[in-house]
């Protein structure tokens, strides 16, 4: 299929001066990755915020990146958190495995070990592996739990099963801990 990105462009700024959610997501992918157009970071922003601002997951998501990474904004943690929530609290998985690990790790965010299990759990639910290891590594440590070898055992295969390579790693020194408990 051949791609016409002047014409995409001028179909999603229609859709979008309609009101359209997700096309202004769209507009900003394009200028985020440089589609047919320069790489423009700061024009990827301006359409992610018009789309997060209409409620569309992606987009928060995508700007809790950019704040996150100082990508076409200025790096800032704490609106990173904030519009990674405001996806997560929509269902959407990687903004769920962020706001956990924003959580555990107090980026943005008073650092919660249990707040952050509930996210990692809510996440790993709908097959997120990064969500997967960080509960084995939650309960290998005891962050929010109690420690156990058997759970933490359990997210470890889990997340290896979909596809988490560090996890085979993790099983192993799990298994090499002298006198380690189930």
């Amino acid at each position: 299929m051949r791609r016409n990105i002047p014409k995409a462009i001028a179909y999603f700024q229609r859709s979008t001066a309609g009101g359209h959610v997700v096309a202004p997501y769209y507009l900003g992918n394009i200028y985020f990755d440089g589609n047919g157009v320069p790489k423009d970071l700061v024009e990827a922003m301006r359409w992610y915020r018009v789309s997060a601002g209409r409620g569309w997951e992606d987009a928060q998501c995508s700007l809790g990146y950019a704040y996150f990474n100082g990508e076409g904004v200025r790096k800032n943690r704490r609106k990173s958190f904030e519009w990674c929530l405001r996806a997560a609290r929509q269902g959407d998985t990687d903004a769920q495995c962020n706001v956990g690990y924003a959580l555990h790790r107090g980026l943005g965010v008073e650092q919660d070990f249990v707040e952050s299990l509930k996210w990692y759990h809510k996440a790993a639910a709908q097959g997120c592996e990064a969500s997967m290891y960080s509960l084995g590594e939650a309960y290998r440590d005891g962050d929010g739990a109690e420690a156990s070898i058997r759970r933490a055992r359990f997210w470890f295969r889990k997340a290896l099963e979909h596809g988490d390579e560090d996890a085979e790693k993790a099983l192993r020194n799990l298994n090499d801990r002298k006198g380690s408990k189930s």
